[in-house]
């Protein structure tokens, strides 16, 4: 087998070759590898013939000394290779900066159970639920187990019924400088300021900071206007100054007003409820579906929820909306 000279270079590299050229184009850290007291000039000619190639062996530019060729498979082609491991010539970049740590979320601040009725002019207008337990039985028989009583349109004989019948009892509207009061007569277990434009919310945020509902379970039913400028936590979730403040002042959920009646876009629960929660910065959240107009359960797509969510209005749900409520 004919030997192929790699003249002037030796046939085999010396062992502190390797470590030497590695040392080289680290820039010399310390400590220096053992090497002859006296570089041979041939090793100086590798060297350059090795940054040649890490440079793509530009024409013109091949270092004179250099064996010509240099076949595949010997000693220069297996150092340069160790080099190139070594001392990568596009070395990758470097990893992107940690993700700021999540923000721990807080705790829910509605704990009654679901679903929730919400009732209104019932308790006064409607014969089926002011005169008798007619109206009340439906939500009873379908399986709610809250109803939202509207302040200052229930008393405390309705909030009564209401726990006779095993129901919890919430009380929901436009915050209002009696909502105090109210809570106290109906000794209701949570407190539900209505949100659907900023004096709304600047009524709601008033009535949570001065305390009323404090130790109650808490949420605000919402169409999420009136909420304020949109910004970013720490953690870059985007959620806006209007509800940060509500946060702030202990209401950490939301029922959000998926109205189908209102057109098609609010009838959408996953898209309310994605709204109100990556884009709106609520913490927990649940639907509110529409059944007045004759609008049902079935109309809305809520496999998402099972049974936590609400229905608006009780007392215009029609024979098909009750049914449906009693196996949803």
């Amino acid at each position: 087998m004919t030997t192929v000279s790699l003249l002037p270079w030796p046939q085999t590299a010396p062992t502190w070759l390797e470590p030497w050229v590695i040392w080289r184009f680290k820039n010399r850290p310390d400590p220096k590898p053992a090497v002859p007291s006296t570089i041979p000039k041939w090793a100086w000619n590798y060297l350059q013939w090795v940054a040649w190639k890490r440079a793509g062996s530009p024409d013109g530019q091949r270092p004179a000394g250099a064996p010509l060729p240099i076949p595949s498979g010997t000693w220069p082609w297996v150092i340069l290779k160790h080099v190139n491991i070594a001392v990568p010539v596009n070395p990758p970049p470097p990893p992107p900066p940690p993700s700021p740590p999540l923000l721990p979320i807080p705790a829910n601040s509605w704990t009654l159970p679901l679903p929730i009725a919400w009732t209104a002019w019932a308790w006064t207008a409607d014969s089926a639920w002011r005169d008798t337990d007619e109206g009340l039985r439906k939500p009873v028989d379908a399986g709610v187990r809250t109803v939202a009583l509207q302040g200052g349109q229930a008393d405390a004989t309705v909030a009564d019924r209401c726990r006779a019948y095993g129901l919890h009892v919430a009380m929901w509207g436009v915050a209002d400088s009696r909502d105090e009061q109210w809570l106290n007569q109906l000794k209701a277990e949570a407190y539900i300021p209505q949100i659907e434009g900023l004096y709304q919310y600047q009524s709601a945020i008033g009535n949570l900071r001065a305390g009323v509902g404090v130790g109650l379970s808490i949420s605000t039913v919402t169409t999420l206007d009136g909420l304020g400028g949109y910004i970013f936590r720490s953690d870059g979730s985007q959620t806006r100054v209007g509800t940060e403040a509500l946060i702030a002042a202990g209401c950490t959920h939301a029922f959000t007003e998926c109205y189908g009646e209102v057109g098609p876009v609010y009838g959408d629960v996953a898209r309310m409820m994605d709204s109100t929660t990556r884009l709106n910065g609520f913490y927990h959240a649940n639907p509110l579906i529409g059944t007045y107009w004759d609008w049902t359960p079935s109309m809305y797509n809520l496999s998402a929820y099972g049974r936590q969510f609400g229905f608006y209005l009780a007392e215009t749900n029609n024979a098909q909306t009750w049914a449906e409520l009693r196996v949803a």
